[in-house]
């Protein structure tokens, strides 16, 4: 088997990958669920509590983990 760029992208993206996944992990678990619990209280649907409120609090998260690979 010829290993070729594509290869080296493959394994260069699993391997940060699982950096990210550890950050936005530890990202979710700090959490306040009364946030997401108040979003449902003013009726906004399971999409719109994830996309106005959980996505923006995990933003810093992944934004911190997109210059790992420049390092």
């Amino acid at each position: 088997m010829q290993k070729g760029i594509w290869t080296i992208i493959i394994a260069h993206i699993m391997f940060c990958l699982s950096f990210v996944v550890v950050t936005v992990k530890a990202r979710v678990a700090s959490l306040d669920p009364a946030l997401e619990e108040a979003g449902r209280d003013l009726y906004a649907n399971p999409r719109q509590v994830f996309w106005k409120i959980t996505f923006p609090l995990l933003l810093p998260g992944i934004q911190q983990q997109h210059f790992f690979p420049l390092r």
